[in-house]
């Protein structure tokens, strides 16, 4: 969410992050994102952010290994829900986007999509697994293969 809405800040749309950020790394994410001039609301968590590593070759080809994100306690999730439906005013669209990390129920983002369809805000999702609900206007699917475990 936070790579869509940068690309779209850098042409000059009016856009704004909502993001949780916890520990050391959430600090510098959220001070980097300050530095840049880029419009955030960041609701500070108890653990720390993830954090996630591309590894590239010469040929552009590339393989992410992503971090299980942060539990996320329940009066934070109740947080970041008040943060987007305070952010919905005046918007046109919401952008869900990401994996939803442990302690958020599965219909978190149907339950925004919701918010925003009672405001007239259309809705883009970009997730998976049991986050893939609700009457979204577009759906982008994420798909990846998740190791849990490498045996020999």
């Amino acid at each position: 969410g936070i790579n869509a809405s940068r690309v779209l800040h850098s042409f000059n749309a009016a856009t704004r992050a909502i993001l949780v950020a916890g520990g050391r790394i959430g600090d510098q994410i959220a001070a980097k994102l300050a530095s840049d001039g880029f419009p955030t609301v960041v609701v500070r968590t108890s653990s720390p952010s993830r954090t996630n590593l591309t590894i590239s070759d010469r040929q552009g080809m590339a393989i992410k290994l992503n971090e299980l994100g942060p539990k996320i306690k329940a009066g934070e999730i109740q947080q970041v829900r008040d943060a987007v439906e305070k952010n919905l005013e005046g918007a046109t669209w919401l952008m869900l986007c990401g994996s939803l990390p442990p302690g958020v129920p599965a219909k978190f983002y149907a339950d925004l999509i919701a918010l925003a369809k009672e405001r007239g805000v259309k809705t883009l999702l970009d997730a998976d697994d049991d986050a893939l609900s609700g009457d979204v206007d577009v759906v982008q699917c994420t798909v990846f293969r998740h190791v849990s475990s490498v045996r020999p």
